[in-house]
């Protein structure tokens, strides 16, 4: 063990972008894994059981185990060329279109919509699909993405029907914007 700090703690450290603690816990000198004991070299890169799902769940979605493994616990770390992310390949840009009645048309799929504004993401889920190029969202929809009439927002079906992996979709059922989704 280099780190003398609790892994949730470092791991949100390093996701705000505070990184410089990594250098200065990091070991002075290499380290040979030669000359570790068998069970920790066979641990180095195995996807813990309880991590497995989401693990399953962004290999469907494009990204690809390439050898690397965590700084933090040795586990897998996964990697994506952008070009490749479902997110990238099926979303599509939108007009948004406010309505001013609640009552706009749903469907039975689920659609992940995002903004575009880099400093103030924001991304809620819908039922209502994109005709056309435009997207009407309700007032309230338009609200919590911080957009308005014309502005352009990224669109991405969820396909929570199309999951292929057994686990993912018990995990997923245990959610309920899934169980809103398939009912």
């Amino acid at each position: 063990k280099f780190f003398n700090i609790e892994f949730t703690k470092a791991d949100y450290l390093s996701g705000v972008g505070q990184k410089a603690f990594i250098a200065e816990l990091m070991p002075r000198h290499p380290l040979y894994v030669d000359m570790l004991p068998d069970d920790a070299k066979a641990a180095i890169g195995i996807v813990h059981p309880n991590t497995r799902p989401a693990y399953n769940l962004l290999l469907e979605e494009g990204l690809r185990y390439k050898g690397y493994v965590d700084i933090f616990d040795g586990g897998a770390t996964l990697q994506a060329d952008i070009e490749n992310l479902r997110a990238i390949k099926e979303s599509q840009s939108v007009t948004v279109q406010v309505e001013q009645t609640e009552n706009i048309a749903v469907g039975d799929e689920s659609y992940i919509v995002a903004n575009d504004d880099y400093e103030n993401y924001r991304a809620i889920l819908v039922y209502s699909k994109p005709h056309q190029n435009i997207l009407q969202l309700t007032k309230e929809q338009a609200n919590q993405l911080n957009v308005e009439n014309g502005s352009l927002v990224r669109v991405l079906s969820v396909h929570v029907k199309q999951v292929s992996s057994p686990e993912v979709v018990n995990k997923l059922k245990a959610t309920e914007h899934f169980r809103m989704a398939v009912n």
